[in-house]
């Protein structure tokens, strides 16, 4: 018998939560006593709590641990675990080499998936995006062929020609075209999954259309709403809606009401509208097209090509979209970054799980980077912070968050053309996004940041990753991965410490593109559960698992 079952079962428990997830599976092996004590649910909960929710990290599952049962809860433990210690280990400085030779550093297995129309003709990947559905692995992709088709991926079923995985929905209207697709962040997916569509629908019809994906996997048509505006943001009951110019409306799908918030509706406080010394020369006003909304708890942020605002979600919603657009309700605070590609505005997530009334947000900027004037190498991503007024507003009218934003950190891109020019950026703090190709008529020698650690692995080659595109991440200053121990020392790897300025991060290869033939045009990230897929404009999906 081992020494552990001698002690009173309250202790013997006290010790084996106090162990790592990996530790627990080795102590397992041991007896069948402390494998059947090792499966415990309270063992899995108090895992939970220490190794997850006390340090930040994100839990891969939407379920609430606390309605899980024990095998389901020890699997998403180890998933975190298994994340948690990939970026952690990096931002201690600790590198891993590439399994195959040149196809990625980060992942742990590469899947490939081929997508082709009825006829069996490549078609162009138009966006890719993870399913939330309790106990099934499912991605939804958005092509065009003669139309659009969306289809959902079963990632655990074998398909046809070994490709691991199997189409089990589909929804095209013929002649159909969809202009986007937006997909719910707040369901929990046990009644459905939740996507919102710009359609155009022959002859000249522009819709907003809410799907639904049953449990049984087939699409339904939800709501609709007759608008040239496209859906940006989703969350719950509420859809966001977006021009090119100003207006930004919110869609209550299920009451079938409307509220609209107007960036060019001053708040009377001078003070709250900031502009960068790059955009003083620039026109605002042409043209400022929406690049994505963030809904935080009673306001709204909406980044635009120009400008980053803020609102409060409005108390009143109208029957009709026209008289909410009559009706529109001002900003609160508004700041400007220049003229920008890609924006992500991301709640900071606190340590040791305290929730607070207004989180810290962080908003991670590329600006336009296809200037064919610029230095191709003097590009960066920029970090920065927006924190919470203190104390916070009682009033819906004031501003909740200290503007204009403060730069924390940036990090070293490139300029080019970009088919995927969205960027990433976790609430655990690691920020991911694609980097152009280098261009040939700028054949330099290249710092090549992050990648210069793997110089003594044998398997690298430096030149192809150079040259293609590539598949980026940078872990940011105050991230949970870089207090892994507990403690408040901070680890420094991958970043160069400044003295009271901004840091500078080091990115980090995750994945090389080497099919000179096909850009990466789509991208999304499973932040929790260490996945990332990517489309080509080849047909191909690529898979990432860390």
């Amino acid at each position: 018998m081992s020494p552990l079952l001698r002690l009173p079962v309250d202790l013997t428990f006290l010790i084996i939560s106090n162990l790592l997830p990996s530790d627990i599976l080795v102590l397992r092996q041991t007896c069948k006593d402390l494998a059947k004590l090792t499966r415990d649910r309270t063992v899995w909960m108090s895992q939970y709590d220490s190794q997850i929710l006390s340090k930040g990290y994100p839990f891969p599952s939407s379920i609430p641990p606390e309605s899980m049962e024990a095998p389901e809860l020890e699997r998403q433990v180890h998933i975190c675990d298994r994340v948690s210690q990939k970026w952690a280990g990096l931002a201690e400085g600790q590198y891993a080499y590439p399994r195959d030779g040149t196809r990625f550093v980060l992942g742990q297995r590469v899947q490939d998936l081929r997508i082709r129309s009825k006829a069996g003709v490549e078609v162009k990947i138009r966006s890719v995006h993870f399913l939330n559905v309790p106990g099934r692995d499912l991605m939804l992709v958005h092509y065009k062929d003669d139309w659009s088709v969306l289809e959902v991926w079963d990632l655990e079923r074998k398909g046809v020609e070994g490709s691991g995985a199997k189409k089990v929905a589909e929804w095209g209207p013929r002649g159909t075209i969809v202009k986007n697709v937006v997909v719910d962040g707040n369901g929990d997916g046990e009644s459905g999954v939740r996507i919102a569509v710009g359609v155009l629908v022959p002859p000249e019809e522009h819709l907003v259309q809410v799907l639904t994906l049953t449990p049984s996997l087939s699409f339904e048509i939800t709501a609709s709403v007759r608008t040239f505006m496209s859906p940006v943001a989703f969350q719950g009951n509420l859809l966001g809606l977006g021009d090119h110019l100003s207006q930004s409306p919110l869609w209550n799908w299920k009451a079938s009401t409307f509220a609209s918030l107007d960036g060019e509706l001053a708040p009377n406080r001078k003070n709250h509208t900031t502009l960068s010394p790059e955009a003083e020369g620039d026109e605002i006003g042409t043209t400022n097209p929406i690049v994505d909304m963030v809904f935080a708890q009673d306001y709204v942020f909406v980044a635009r090509a120009y400008t980053l605002t803020l609102f409060s979600i409005p108390k009143e919603f109208h029957a009709t979209l026209d008289r909410a657009m009559e009706d529109s309700v001002g900003f609160l605070a508004k700041h400007s970054f220049g003229c920008v590609d890609a924006v992500c505005v991301t709640p900071v997530a606190p340590r040791n799980g305290a929730a607070t009334v207004n989180p810290s947000y962080h908003i991670l900027v590329r600006g336009f980077s296809n200037d064919s004037w610029k230095e191709w190498n003097s590009h960066t991503l920029q970090l920065y912070a927006l924190d919470p007024a203190s104390p916070a507003p009682l009033a819906s009218s004031s501003v909740p968050y200290l503007f204009p934003p403060r730069l924390e950190a940036s990090v070293a891109t490139r300029y080019g053309r970009l088919n995927c020019s969205r960027v990433f950026l976790g609430k655990a703090g690691v920020a991911l996004w694609v980097q152009p190709k280098r261009s040939g008529m700028r054949f330099q020698e290249e710092e090549y940041y992050g990648i210069d650690h793997y110089v003594d692995s044998p398997h690298i080659q430096l030149s192809d990753h150079r040259d293609a595109p590539r598949l980026n991440a940078a872990i940011l200053v105050d991230s949970p991965y870089r207090f892994d121990d507990g403690s408040e020392e901070m680890s420094t790897g991958f970043m160069e410490e400044t003295d009271g300025g901004a840091a500078q991060l080091d990115p980090i290869l995750v994945m090389a593109n080497h099919d000179g033939d096909a850009d990466w045009t789509c991208m999304d990230w499973d932040e929790a559960g260490g996945r990332i897929v990517l489309g080509l404009e080849s047909g191909w999906v690529t898979l990432i698992e860390m």
